[in-house]
């Protein structure tokens, strides 16, 4: 029995021991999917490969890395569509407690209506994605489930949680709004109610875009802003 319990609290060690190195590891290293750890002087990443010493890995292996421009992890697997992904590296914007990556996206978009001017009508879009991690753990999306988990034990955190709760909500109320509003936009517009024709062709539907555009600016951008802003908050 004590032979077993011997054996038992040296593994328990052993892995405490390993923990705390790789959360406090130095230098260059790459972080493969499987788990493993590779440190060298210098970690290179070139034409989907990564060179450590006179080792390379496809870089659809590695899930974190670090190296002379700084701190990196893979979000490929954090879509939807795994195997149809593609590999693209966040770089982290903040260390500590957590480490946060965040990238925003951004388009130009033709929506194929051509307006007085006979000019391509075009609309800008915008959307935020904001990951998470903490030392070497895998990355992990910054969603109230995930961020609640995670970080809602710090009461400085719950204020911003809460509020990012109900920003993430509102276009399930906007949305069914917008859709409302433009089929009574529809009816009005057929009556021409107007005698100025431009207003017979937009005016009716400035109360739906607006509603459209509010909820997507609140999905796309403002949720992960309040999200970004909680993990933050619990690094301070």
């Amino acid at each position: 029995m004590k032979k077993i319990l011997t054996i038992l609290c040296c593994t328990f060690i052993f892995f405490t021991q390993s923990k705390g190195q790789s959360d406090t590891i130095t230098g260059d290293y790459i972080v493969l999917y499987s788990g493993k750890i590779i440190q060298s002087e210098v970690v290179t990443y070139k034409n989907s490969y990564f060179h450590a010493g006179d080792k390379k890995y496809k870089d659809d292996e590695v899930s974190l890395y670090r190296n002379a421009d700084g701190s990196f992890a893979n979000t490929k697997h954090m879509a939807i569509r795994k195997k149809k992904a593609r590999t693209n590296f966040y770089k982290a914007e903040s260390l500590g407690k957590v480490n946060i990556y965040s990238n925003t996206f951004k388009a130009e978009i033709d929506l194929n209506s051509i307006n007085s001017d006979n000019r391509p009508q075009m609309v800008n879009v915008s959307k935020t994605s904001t990951y998470y991690n903490k030392g070497m753990e895998s990355l992990k999306k910054a969603k109230y489930r995930n961020l609640k988990k995670d970080i809602g034990d710090n009461p400085n955190c719950t204020k911003t949680l809460r509020q990012y709760r109900i920003i993430k909500a509102s276009p399930l109320v906007l949305w069914p709004m917008s859709l409302g509003s433009a089929a009574v936009a529809f009816a009005v517009a057929i009556n021409e109610p107007f005698e100025n024709r431009f207003l017979n062709r937009y005016a009716p539907w400035v109360v739906p875009f607006a509603l459209n555009y509010m909820a997507n600016y609140a999905d796309r951008v403002l949720s992960a802003e309040k999200a970004k802003k909680a993990l933050e908050i619990y690094n301070q």
